[in-house]
C-alpha cells in the first residue's frame, strides 16, 4: 500500500492563507480492470464500499446485454473483501441507486412491464458489513410509462441530517396532460412516513422542475418554472420591454397532503438561469439561483434567499458579479466584461453546495460544456469516408461564492480548462469543507499551478500527464494551489468524477487506465485523508 504525506505551505504570497495541515494518501494494489466503476459510499466505521458493474453480452443488433451490480467492501488497509454480485435474469430490471445512511445500506432497482406499461421501483436492504441481503425486496410503487424508452424517472436523496429519504418521481413528458410527480418520504430505516401524487393545474409542456429537497422534519420543497404565458420561449414583450414569460415558484409539501405553500421566487424582471434548494439543520430552506438581465444574454449575477419553517422569507440578496471577476472570466474566454451585457457564459452551472464548520454556505459554480458532434459521411472520387459521432467535454473555471453568517459574500475564481473526447471521468472537481476552509481537488496541467492567478489557464488535454491538485480557499476568499501527486508517475489516472467525499476529512479515490489494443485496463482504489 502506497503512502504519501504532504505538508502544505504557501505558494502565492499575495493570495495564500496560512496552511499547517497534512494530506495522507493511501493507495491499494493496482488490479486488472474487469468491471465498470459505479460509485463509492460509506461503510461501517471507516470502511468504504465500492459499486461496480459487470457487463456480459453484446448491445448490438438487438442482442441481450446483462448488467450485474457488484459490491466490494474496503477496510483502512484498502484490502478488498466481502465481494457480492446481484444477478437478476431479467432484461427489464435496471439499477437505480445505492445509498448509505446511518449504518444502513440500500440498493434501488426498477423493472419495466411492457404489458401494463408501468415501471415498478424496488429497494433491497443490505448488511453494511457482509453486503448480504437483509429481508426481502420491497416494492416502492408502480408508475406510468409510455414505452420502454419513455418511463417515469425516479431519484433518491437524503435530508441534511440523513434522517429522511426522499423518493421523487416525474411522469414521462406529455404534450397533452398536466404535469405530474410523486413524492415519497421515508425515515432512514426505509419506513414510509407519507406520500403524495401531485397533479399540477398546468400543462406538462409549460412546466420545468428545477430542483427538489426533503428537510430534516420531513417536508418537501419543489422549485418549478411555470411558463404562465403559455409560450415555449423565455421572453415576452410587455409595455415595450422584454420580460420573463414564466414564473419561478417554490412549492412546499408536508404530510397533511393539503395544498402546498406556494411562493414566487422571481428576482424582479430578471431571467432565472437556474435555481436550487438547500436546507439547514433547523429545517429552514436556503435558495440559490443565477440570473440574466437578457433572456438570451450572459449570466449577470446570483440571488440568495433564506426561508424559515413558516414559509417566511428571512433574507434576500440579489448581487451582480463584480467587474474584476468579469475581466478574469473574459480573459479565460468563458464570459464577457462588455458594458452592454457583462456576465458568465451560459455553460456555468451550480455544481455543489457545501457548509463550512463556521456556518458559511458555499455555492460552487463550474463551466460545463458538453457538445455533441454528429457523424458525417462523404463519397468523393470513389473513396468513402465515415466520421463517427462524438462528444466534446469542456470543464472550465470554478467560481466559489461563500455566503457568511453575517451576510457578507466572498467570491473566488479557480482557473482551469479540461478538454476531453467521449470520456469525462478525469474532468471536473470534488469539494470538501475542512476547518473553515473550502478544499477543491482536480486534475490540471502542472504549469497552471505555478502560473499567476490572473492569467488564462492552459488547456489540459493529456490527462495521463496531468497532476492532481488541491486548491484551498480560506475564510476571506484567498486561494492557494498545491500539487499532491502526478498521474504520470502512477501508471493510472485519477478519475475525479468517480471520487467521492466519505466524511468530514476523507475522500475515496479512484484511478484507472483504459485498455489498449495490446494491454488490459487497470484501476486502483485509494483514500485521501486530511490530518
Amino acid at each position: 500500500m502506497k503512502k504519501i504525506f504532504l505538508p502544505l505551505a504557501g505558494l502565492l504570497p499575495a493570495f495564500t492563507p496560512t496552511l499547517a495541515q497534512q494530506v495522507k494518501i493511501n493507495w491499494g494494489e493496482e488490479s486488472k480492470k474487469e468491471l465498470s466503476f459505479g460509485s463509492f459510499v460509506n461503510g461501517a466505521g471507516t470502511d468504504m464500499i465500492k459499486l461496480c458493474f459487470e457487463y456480459k453480452g453484446s448491445a448490438f443488433f438487438g442482442a441481450r446485454r446483462k448488467i450485474t451490480p457488484v459490491l466490494a467492501r474496503y477496510t483502512d488497509n484498502l484490502a478488498e473483501s466481502n465481494v457480492r454480485s446481484f444477478e437478476v435474469d431479467d432484461k427489464n430490471i435496471s439499477f437505480n441507486n445505492l445509498l448509505s445512511v446511518k449504518g444502513k445500506l440500500y440498493l434501488f432497482t426498477n423493472q419495466y412491464d411492457g404489458s401494463t406499461k408501468t415501471t415498478t421501483f424496488y429497494s433491497q436492504s443490505l448488511d453494511i458489513t457482509t453486503l448480504s441481503p437483509v429481508g426481502g425486496v420491497r416494492s416502492l410503487g408502480a408508475f406510468d410509462a409510455i414505452n420502454k424508452s419513455s418511463q417515469s424517472s425516479v431519484g433518491y436523496e437524503l435530508s441534511k441530517d440523513s434522517s429522511h429519504i426522499l423518493m421523487f418521481g416525474l411522469a414521462p413528458a406529455s404534450k397533452k396532460e398536466n404535469e405530474r410527480y410523486y413524492i415519497g418520504v421515508y425515515d432512514y430505516n426505509m419506513t414510509p412516513l407519507w406520500d403524495n401524487t401531485v397533479t399540477l393545474p398546468y400543462a406538462d409542456k409549460y412546466i420545468t422542475v428545477l430542483d427538489r429537497l426533503v428537510t430534516n422534519d420531513g417536508r418537501v420543497g419543489v422549485i418549478i418554472k411555470h411558463y404562465d404565458q403559455e409560450v415555449s420561449r423565455e421572453a415576452v414583450v410587455k409595455d415595450g420591454a422584454k420580460v420573463p414569460s414564466y414564473e419561478t415558484k417554490l412549492l412546499i409539501y408536508d404530510k397533511s397532503k393539503g395544498a402546498p405553500l406556494e411562493m414566487l421566487l422571481n428576482p424582479g424582471n430578471k431571467f432565472v438561469h437556474t435555481a436550487q434548494l438547500t436546507g439547514d439543520n433547523g429545517g429552514n430552506l436556503q435558495l440559490f439561483g443565477l440570473y440574466k438581465e437578457k433572456h438570451n444574454g450572459y449570466i449577470t449575477g446570483y440571488f440568495v434567499a433564506g426561508i424559515d419553517k413558516a414559509g417566511k422569507v428571512t433574507t434576500r440578496n440579489v448581487n451582480a458579479f463584480p467587474e474584476a471577476l468579469m475581466h478574469l472570466i473574459k480573459t479565460d474566454k468563458q464570459g464577457t466584461d462588455k458594458d452592454l451585457d457583462p456576465g458568465l457564459s451560459n455553460y456555468f452551472k451550480l455544481a455543489y453546495v457545501e457548509d463550512r464548520p463556521d456556518g458559511s454556505m458555499d455555492y460552487l459554480l463550474e463551466y460545463t460544456a458538453e457538445i455533441y458532434h454528429p457523424g458525417s459521411y462523404s463519397y468523393v472520387n470513389g473513396v468513402s469516408s465515415n466520421t463517427p459521432p462524438w462528444w466534446e467535454y469542456r470543464y472550465g473555471d470554478i467560481i466559489n461564492i461563500s455566503v457568511k453568517k453575517n451576510g457578507t459574500h466572498a467570491i473566488c475564481r479557480i482557473p482551469k480548462m479540461q478538454i476531453s473526447r467521449d470520456i469525462k471521468s478525469y474532468s471536473s472537481f470534488k469539494a470538501l469543507p475542512y476547518e473553515n476552509k473550502m478544499l477543491l481537488f482536480y486534475n490540471d496541467d502542472e504549469d497552471n499551478v505555478e502560473r499567476a492567478l490572473e492569467k488564462k489557464p492552459d488547456q489540459l488535454t493529456k490527462f495521463t500527464k496531468s497532476v492532481f491538485v488541491m486548491a484551498t480557499i480560506d475564510e476571506t476568499g484567498n486561494l492557494a494551489r498545491k500539487v499532491l501527486y502526478t498521474n504520470r508517475d502512477m501508471n493510472v489516472t485519477t478519475a475525479v468524477r468517480e471520487c467521492a467525499p466519505l466524511d468530514k476529512n476523507r475522500i475515496g479515490l479512484y484511478a484507472q487506465k483504459s485498455a489498449g489494443l495490446f494491454s488490459s485496463g487497470k484501476d486502483m482504489v485509494g483514500i485521501l485523508e486530511l490530518k
